[in-house]
């Protein structure tokens, strides 16, 4: 649960839903999910990034994680069918990681 909370603030999911830093006290910030569940909802509802993509940017800043990020599971997995097979990481490397929340199945 720890993971996927750090990953949802890496992530920016939850400043979508908050004003500008300096208009909120703390007790008006959102709260994060309380339960694996939740977590894994949140991210699987908003997240459409390829693996290989968030591994290369996420030492490059919020902005450049935007950047990779898809906006819809569809427009994920057509960029993840152009390339052949070359643009996936192997699932059991991504499930190993704790990554895979971020796996979508693709049907050819």
């Amino acid at each position: 649960l720890t993971f996927l909370q750090a990953l949802i603030l890496e992530l920016g999911l939850l400043s979508a839903c908050a004003t500008s830093p300096e208009q909120q006290s703390f007790s008006q910030l959102p709260s994060l999910p309380r339960s694996m569940k939740a977590a894994k909802e949140l991210l699987k509802s908003k997240v459409f990034m390829n693996v290989r993509d968030y591994l290369d940017a996420r030492n490059k800043g919020l902005d450049a994680l935007r950047n990779v990020m898809h906006p819809s599971r569809k427009a994920l997995i057509r960029d993840l069918s152009r390339g052949n097979g070359q643009r996936k990481v192997p699932r059991g490397f991504v499930k190993q990681s704790g990554l895979g929340v971020l796996l979508v199945t693709c049907y050819h």
